[in-house]
């Protein structure tokens, strides 16, 4: 769990969702108190280099109600196609159908991997986030933190959201990371209306909490 006691945040880093980038982001723009709790070291200041963020969810010690929450988050269908890329490069045997049917939605109605399904951990934790961090939208939606948007001047927040934010420093690392203009991954040519339709019926929480449409795969091209 990360947390920035001075202005009283806490990042949830999604995995897969440029928590990388939003975390520089929040650094870059001199929030020196970003932290995350190592079980040997205790708190570890990421600011300074002691260490990287976490994806885990939770209210970090320390925080109250008065803490406000960011999360990142990001459109399903390119979500599971940029978790596939990373299985792939490791076994290129495993087509995304084949992850899709038997890896991915394997156990999500008996035990799903709350590190994948970030939103099921929300009714346990007693709190939703108050911001969220849309990776198609990522600088719209920080610029609307206050508390991120009044911590440092406007050439400051132009010069990191020019480096980490307004371009894709983390796109292409994989042979199948190829990407729109507006920095979202083509996986149109990847789906069919059968493998869509899984994705929508298993994560509709987050097509419909955060606005993702339901038929946008087919734009993704």
């Amino acid at each position: 769990m990360n947390k920035s006691d001075s202005l009283k945040l806490i990042y949830w880093g999604t995995a897969g969702c440029a928590s990388r980038a939003v975390s520089n982001f929040i650094t870059g723009i001199y929030v020196k108190d970003l932290m995350f709790h190592h079980n040997e070291r205790g708190w570890v200041n990421i600011f300074t280099g002691e260490g990287s963020h976490t994806h885990q969810q939770g209210l970090p010690g320390g925080t109250d109600d008065s803490y406000k929450i960011i999360c990142n988050t990001r459109n399903p269908y390119t979500m599971v196609f940029s978790t596939w890329t990373d299985y792939n490069n490791d076994d290129s045997s495993l087509t995304f159908e084949k992850y899709l049917k038997e890896k991915r939605y394997e156990n999500f109605d008996t035990n799903p991997s709350m590190d994948v399904f970030y939103w099921l951990e929300w009714p346990k934790i007693g709190r939703n986030p108050d911001y969220l961090v849309r990776l198609e939208h990522m600088e719209e939606d920080l610029t609307a933190i206050p508390e991120l948007k009044n911590n440092c001047s406007q050439e400051r927040w132009d010069e990191i959201a020019d480096a980490v934010v307004r371009f894709n420093t983390y796109g292409g690392e994989r042979e199948k990371d190829n990407y729109t203009k507006d920095n979202q991954q083509k996986v149109a040519s990847y789906y069919t209306q059968e493998l869509a339709d899984l994705v929508y019926s298993k994560e509709k929480f987050i097509f419909d909490y955060v606005g993702y449409d339901k038929d946008s795969w087919k734009l993704l091209k």
